[in-house]
């Protein structure tokens, strides 16, 4: 009797461009010397090891405790960029609203070759530094999909302006002050006439037909959850003097 053959059962063949040949999850992978053979993407095969197979590009998670974070102007605000790739990303780049930066006065990057992790430090930040952060990673690969997050910069209101200036007015006519103010989050405003407060709530203030009574000191003030800062205004009623001759 004739003994049966024992045989390997067959292998699929997966050909690439790596260096590196093995087994990866099934698949038998060998270098190929064709270019028509080499255009086989390996992303999501796996080795014996439960590892990714080599030619990876790196996939990103932009995080810290949050991924969108708000700070109080003039504090420290930190970005991680983390990277799922084989081999793990080598390069790393950061760009704030698109364009791409490094390491600055007001910026701060720490990260190694080889490594899964870069982090971004926003020092000291002001409003000109809220924004769109995005970072990229580069492994031999390729560049993976670049990820974004925001930050928001809290500040109390500031440079309040009153206008017209001067503010001056006819008698009978009217006239209406505009308060405007710089903070984050957008401030509320309230008004005062010679310190004593007026029911207005908006930014505006009119008279609409101004009375002597109606000259003297207007002050907005604009306050949000961080301070308030406040702008005082004069306002002039002029009127012409009638002279009255008695017979």
């Amino acid at each position: 009797m004739a003994e049966n053959d024992e045989r390997e059962p067959d292998i699929p063949a997966v050909f690439y461009d790596s260096g590196d040949e093995g087994s990866f999850n099934g698949f038998e992978l060998r270098r190929s010397n064709n270019d028509s053979d080499s255009d086989v993407d390996l992303e999501g095969l796996e080795d014996d090891s439960g590892g990714p197979a080599p030619g990876v590009k790196p996939a990103h998670k932009l995080n810290s405790l949050s991924s969108n974070q708000t700070v109080l102007q003039g504090n420290d605000a930190t970005f991680n960029c983390l990277t799922e790739a084989f081999p793990t990303a080598t390069t790393y780049r950061w760009f704030k609203d698109g364009n791409r930066i490094t390491n600055s006065a007001n910026f701060e990057i720490f990260d190694a070759g080889g490594v899964e992790e870069s982090r971004l430090t926003i020092k000291k930040a002001q409003k000109g530094t809220a924004g769109q952060y995005s970072c990229d990673g580069t492994n031999g690969v390729g560049t993976g999909e670049r990820k974004t997050a925001f930050l928001l910069v809290n500040y109390k209101p500031r440079l309040v302006t009153v206008t017209p200036d001067p503010a001056d007015v006819e008698l009978g006519q009217s006239i209406t002050l505009t308060c405007e103010a710089d903070g984050f989050p957008k401030p509320s405003y309230s008004w005062k006439f010679n310190g004593a407060a007026i029911g207005d709530r908006r930014n505006t203030l009119q008279l609409a037909s101004a009375q002597v009574l109606n000259t003297g000191n207007y002050t907005c003030m604009a306050r949000n959850s961080f301070g308030s800062a406040e702008e005082t205004r004069m306002v002039n009623v002029k009127f012409k003097f009638t002279s009255i001759m008695n017979s």
